[in-house]
């Protein structure tokens, strides 16, 4: 049984949260997951940049179990069909017993420090998505991955 954990600069809200909510829901029964929110940083007019993806890069280090497979969610990652997808999360569970967990940066990405420590980066779109459609995406080919490797009727 898979063990996922997806960490996210920010909590998606009103429909969003529906569509977390159904994933989540579904996954539960088909693999260990689990879902956590990290705060965000103040934008502002005069806002840092450097200083943003910093800050939220910390946060999300400390939000990263002590053993885990990191996998960075990044444009510049490698981008996977979704029988590509199930084998990479096959490698990535064989290599340790511990979670994977997928990284999803606030609106500048995510910083140098957590794509340094990542086993992998992954391209979920060739676009660059607002943060939760970017969540939505993730989890559902989650729940695709999970449903192909249990024969549950869903991709065809």
């Amino acid at each position: 049984m898979f063990q996922f954990q997806v960490i996210a600069v920010s909590k998606p809200t009103g429909p969003w949260r529906e569509l977390l909510e159904l994933y989540h829901e579904r996954l539960i029964h088909l693999a260990r997951f689990q879902f956590t929110a990290i705060q965000p940083e103040k934008m502002g007019a005069n806002v840092n940049r450097a200083q943003v993806i910093e800050r939220e890069g910390e946060r999300i280090i400390k939000a990263l179990p002590k053993e885990c497979v990191i996998i960075a969610c990044d444009e510049q990652g490698k981008a996977y069909d979704s029988s590509q997808f199930v084998e990479r999360l096959e490698h990535w569970s064989i290599q340790q017993t511990e979670p994977i967990v997928f990284v999803i940066g606030g609106p500048f990405g995510l910083s140098p420090a957590v794509t340094q420590v990542a086993t992998s980066r992954l391209a979920l779109a060739a676009w660059t998505l607002p943060h939760d459609l970017a969540v939505t995406v993730l989890l559902e080919q989650l729940y695709r991955a999970c449903t192909i490797v249990t024969g549950k009727v869903y991709h065809y």
